[in-house]
């Protein structure tokens, strides 16, 4: 599938996010790892590392987008020793409100 990410053991897997407007989740295996609220699209930088959460087989990466009304983005890399594996991400939605947009990856880890 197109949305899988072969994973060693070793590899070190983070998150980036540059944009969370108006309110970005990601999920590693159902758990909450990042929940980040935001207005007027403020330029970030937080890293989420996913390593300590990632067990040997099938992971579920899911990133949710929700917005408030108004213009939303949301914007991330997902990088695998340093080099993106996912993105950058960047993209922007008119004024809606709740669930916007999804983004579902498996990370499949050997070793």
């Amino acid at each position: 599938m197109p949305n899988d990410f072969v994973i060693d053991r070793d590899d070190l897997v983070k998150i980036t996010v540059h944009y969370a407007d108006n309110q970005l989740v990601v999920l590693l295996n159902e758990h909450d790892l990042y929940h980040r609220k935001t207005e007027r699209q403020p330029r970030l930088n937080d890293e989420v590392p996913l390593n300590s959460f990632l067990v040997r087989g099938v992971n579920y990466l899911n990133i949710l987008g929700i917005d408030w009304g108004g213009a939303a983005r949301y914007a991330f890399v997902i990088t695998k020793n340093g080099e993106p594996i996912v993105g950058p991400m960047d993209d922007r939605f008119p004024g809606q409100h709740g669930l916007v947009t999804q983004y579902n990856y498996r990370l499949i880890v050997t070793g």
